[in-house]
């Protein structure tokens, strides 16, 4: 018979095995959880333009955790001395190393609509809309609205400091509600026919289409631009949308519905006051860029895919060759998405590091700044730059291309080198 001791033991080896296989359990879940954070990891990386090759091995915490800090620095753009960094090992490389993208440089935001945000252009909720240009050919007999109508604009010429004409004895008879607001020389006129339905004077003056559009966000009203204005009229009213600093009360900024483009170089604009040409050419020039900047995102997608593909070929020479133009077709991308001045400022820093790593070299330098001469160093710095330069214009099979590396240097020489004597 089996005594307490024989079966306590065996139920201790029981429980220590049922513990044992729980760990194992959990060990692995956790092993596959971390399997498929790299892999999403992996996916982030080559979004965020950096080289699959350089893609960190191994599955350890430590490892995501080297992924995660590397992508988040090329996102927030952080510059990485890419004149000093070896290029990719590669064998036939063209004359010049190709560097890998550092990031792609954001171009500032452009508003998805005038002074509006992307994230502000979400469709708002469903509201009505006043049709600027519409006549409502059967008036409601509910005409309690042209009181209403009468009190804000006599009001908003107040604060607006202009003179504030109306015939309440008119309005009553033909069921709408028109005015004149007036200062100087400067005059415009606006008609009613319904609470949503305007139109308004050709000659009117920008206050009267301002006017309009505080009195559509105000009723929680979109403005709709009607076929019977004139280009003229559109280009104002669209100013004044454009200008106008106020929101509905849920926060939405003014919604406007079939909004005019705008031909800058039309005759009319000519007509304009300066203040609406600003406000036009800077709503233009957004477009432009929107688009520009949209059109180049389409091409960097299209580049990554190829170089997606490349990634899921065999590593020979024809392949390694092909990444390397596909490579620097991205580069030229990237720098076309950046605006001039994002442009001028790389170009000046890829400058600057060129001529530090001149001057490690032995180089010199012409006009050196003071403040470059710091970062130089010395035989330290030399050393490195050196090696550098040789992993550089290394091939797969650990060789130093000398005939590249030579002309690399010669290179710098003529560009960076003092020429005249006693300099």
């Amino acid at each position: 018979m089996e005594s307490q001791i024989e079966k306590f033991n065996r139920r201790k080896q029981k429980t220590e095995a049922l513990k044992n296989k729980g760990v194992s359990k959990m060990t692995e879940e956790k092993k596959n959880t971390l399997d498929e954070q790299i892999a999403e990891a992996k996916k982030a990386w080559e979004s965020a333009g950096l080289a699959v090759e350089d893609f960190p091995k191994g599955n350890s915490e430590e490892t995501l955790k080297e992924i995660r800090e590397k992508i988040a620095k090329a996102t927030v753009g952080k510059e990485s001395s890419s004149a000093e960094k070896p290029a990719e090992k590669e064998t036939k490389a063209p004359e010049s190393a190709v560097k890998e993208p550092e990031k792609e440089e954001k171009a500032p935001e452009i508003p998805a609509e005038g002074n509006k945000t992307a994230e502000e252009n979400k469709a708002p909720a469903p509201r009505g809309t006043i049709e600027v240009g519409t006549v409502e050919e059967n008036p409601s007999p509910e005409l309690d609205w042209i009181e209403k109508k009468r009190k804000f604009w006599k009001e908003y010429a107040a604060t607006v400091e202009n003179n504030f004409e109306n015939d309440p004895a008119k309005d009553t008879e033909s069921k709408t509600f028109s005015c004149t607001l007036s200062k100087d020389d400067k005059k415009g006129e606006i008609k009613y026919t319904a609470p949503d339905k305007v139109q308004i004077g050709k000659d009117s003056h920008l206050e009267m289409y301002s006017g309009l559009v505080k009195d559509a966000v105000k009723n929680n009203l979109s403005i709709t631009f009607g076929a019977t204005l004139d280009d003229k009229q559109k280009a104002m009213l669209l100013a004044a949308c454009l200008m106008n600093k106020e929101k509905y009360q849920d926060g939405a900024e003014l919604a406007m519905v079939n909004p005019p483009k705008i031909d800058m170089n039309a005759e009319y604009i000519k007509e304009l006051p300066e203040g609406v040409q600003k406000t036009l050419g800077d709503y233009v020039k957004a477009g432009e860029e929107r688009a520009r900047q949209e059109a180049i995102n389409q091409k960097l997608a299209t580049v990554r895919g190829k170089l997606k593909d490349n990634e899921a070929k065999e590593r020979n020479e024809e392949s390694i060759n092909e990444r390397y133009e596909i490579r620097k077709e991205q580069v030229g991308i990237i720098r076309e998405k950046m605006t001039p001045e994002q442009l001028q400022s790389r170009q000046q820093k890829e400058e600057e590091r060129e001529k530090i790593m001149a001057a490690r070299l032995g180089i010199r330098v012409a006009d050196m700044p003071e403040d470059l001469k710091k970062r130089v160093g010395g035989d330290y710095e030399k050393r490195v730059a050196e090696t550098k330069l040789n992993e550089r214009f290394t091939d797969k099979d650990g060789k130093v291309d000398t005939q590249r590396k030579d002309a690399f240097i010669a290179a710098l020489k003529t560009k960076f080198e003092k020429s005249s004597a006693g300099k």
